[in-house]
């Protein structure tokens, strides 16, 4: 199987690229910008330098990252999980004793199963 090299943000090539890192630089002059070589393992897992995840503020925390396909290459963001729908402590009580109802109910069907009843 050919291998197709992956080209990430800051590996540019093409003139689009290149004008928008171009842009990019002009409105950040004084950042540092980071690159770094990272290796993939077998199952598609990369680890980001220490000080390249402080920078983007996930120094010893896990964060969310948010990969991008782009024509340029593959672009990691940060990113945050924000909660849809969120319950009263009344409305959690509800789903345990709901929760509790079905495995006492799960205990009878098994019961019932080895003993033959129908």
């Amino acid at each position: 199987m050919q291998q197709t090299p992956l080209r990430f943000a800051l590996g540019g090539g093409d003139a689009a690229f290149d004008e928008t890192r171009s842009c990019i630089f002009q409105e950040f002059k004084n950042v540092e910008i980071m690159t770094k070589m990272i290796s993939m393992n077998e199952r598609g897992m990369v680890t980001l330098p220490k000080r390249m995840r402080q920078r983007i503020g996930y120094g010893e925390t896990r964060g969310i990252l948010v990969a991008e396909e782009r024509p340029e290459g593959i672009l990691l963001r940060p990113g945050t999980v924000v909660a849809v729908e969120s319950y009263s402590p009344e409305r959690i009580a509800e789903f345990e004793s709901a929760d509790a109802e079905l495995a006492e109910f799960a205990v009878g069907l098994r019961k019932a199963a080895k003993k033959g009843e129908p």
